[in-house]
């Protein structure tokens, strides 16, 4: 069995693209980080999950990130802020013995951009998911039929 939590985060920041502070805007984002443990065999500890997750994203609220030295150089954009803010958390709970699976990200609800190392986890149903999942599986058997790679065993 594969155990993970969900935690949301919401904050309020401003950026702009390439600095253009004329351009300057606010969003209130979203933060949705899937979170598990390295040794499945251990419950989560919400309360030091949510301890970690809520000391990151509060350094941001309120705040202009094109000023903060992490966001400075580079154009701000969902992308830029979801894979930085993936890369920080996750180096976080890891030294905390927890896995981040994957973080997703939105200035509103039309648009979100996920940010994960690995196979992304089943946002829209379990049957979607089961589909994909058996493709993924089938090309690879496919694949492997097609170059003998089954064959070298």
């Amino acid at each position: 069995m594969f155990n993970y939590y969900i935690y949301r985060s919401y904050f309020n920041a401003r950026h702009s693209f390439n600095g253009d502070r004329e351009k300057m805007h606010g969003h209130s984002f979203t933060i949705v980080t899937y979170i598990g443990m390295k040794e499945q065999s251990e419950d989560i500890p919400f309360f030091k999950l949510e301890a970690i997750v809520s000391a990151f994203i509060d350094q941001y609220r309120g705040k202009y990130l094109n000023e903060l030295p992490e966001f400075q150089g580079c154009e701000n954009t969902l992308e830029t802020i979801g894979d930085y803010f993936y890369e920080e958390l996750r180096q976080r709970l890891e030294k905390n013995g927890m896995e981040l699976y994957q973080l997703d990200i939105s200035e509103n609800p039309l648009c979100v951009y996920q940010v994960s190392d690995r196979l992304l986890l089943p946002t829209m149903n379990m049957d979607t998911s089961n589909r994909n999942y058996q493709k993924i599986f089938d090309d690879i058997l496919r694949l492997e039929g097609m170059t003998g790679a089954n064959n070298l065993q």
